[in-house]
């Protein structure tokens, strides 16, 4: 006699979110086969029951897939995605007043002499490489590069010590600046790209602070 039993489900309301990771990878052991399964769990509302494939990919490394619909993969909170977009204007103004740091520095190590301008020469370096950072993360986020229009301007530094003063406030600014951005960013790259900036600027702040002490 033909059996037009229907198969039991179990209703998504009877289940925490931690029941139901149980349940399923308890299940997939018991009942490897889950075509054949007497007992199927209906998947959360918008859906559908994961490929057998993925179920196995899944149990074998006990990674979920990330999933929007099951089989999408999931694209808010993507690492600098197209959604970050709305941070290419900050990231063009930070990537411009890097460039004026490094031809600062630049210009100021140009006027020192001895172990200052190997230190000045250093700060300069750090400044371009902060710079290319910034510009990676825009062209990943827009898939286009950004070149600073003013690439010969540089704050003016009529004497070294009161130039060096200015650029310890500016480091300053800059840190703060950072870590309101790394604050404020939804992307976790950014953030995590922001607070390490803010750490090497405060640096740059202690570094001058100790080039003014030996003066």
């Amino acid at each position: 006699m033909e059996d037009n039993m229907m198969t039991p489900a179990l209703p998504e309301e009877e289940m925490c979110p931690c029941d139901r990771e149980v349940f399923e990878r308890v299940w997939r052991r018991v009942m490897p086969d889950q075509e054949n399964s007497p007992i199927r769990l209906m998947p959360p509302e918008g859906q559908t029951q994961p490929s057998p494939e993925q179920s196995r990919q899944e149990e074998q490394t006990g990674i979920a897939l990330p999933q929007t619909r099951r089989g999408g993969m999931e694209q808010e909170g993507v690492c600098l995605g197209q959604s970050s977009g709305m941070y290419a204007a900050l990231l063009r103004e930070m990537i411009d007043g890097e460039m004026e740091d490094w031809r600062t520095y630049q210009a100021m190590a140009r006027r020192a002499g001895g172990s200052a301008a190997k230190l000045l020469g250093t700060m300069a370096a750090d400044e371009r490489r902060h710079a290319k950072r910034l510009g990676a993360a825009y062209f990943i986020i827009t898939g286009q590069r950004y070149q600073s229009p003013n690439q010969n301007g540089s704050r003016p530094t009529h004497e070294l010590m009161n130039g060096l003063r200015e650029q310890f406030i500016q480091e300053q600014r800059g840190a703060a600046a950072y870590q309101g951005a790394a604050q404020e960013s939804s992307d976790a790259c950014l953030r995590q790209l922001y607070q390490e900036l803010a750490e090497e600027e405060m640096l740059h702040a202690r570094m001058i602070r100790s080039l003014l002490e030996q003066m």
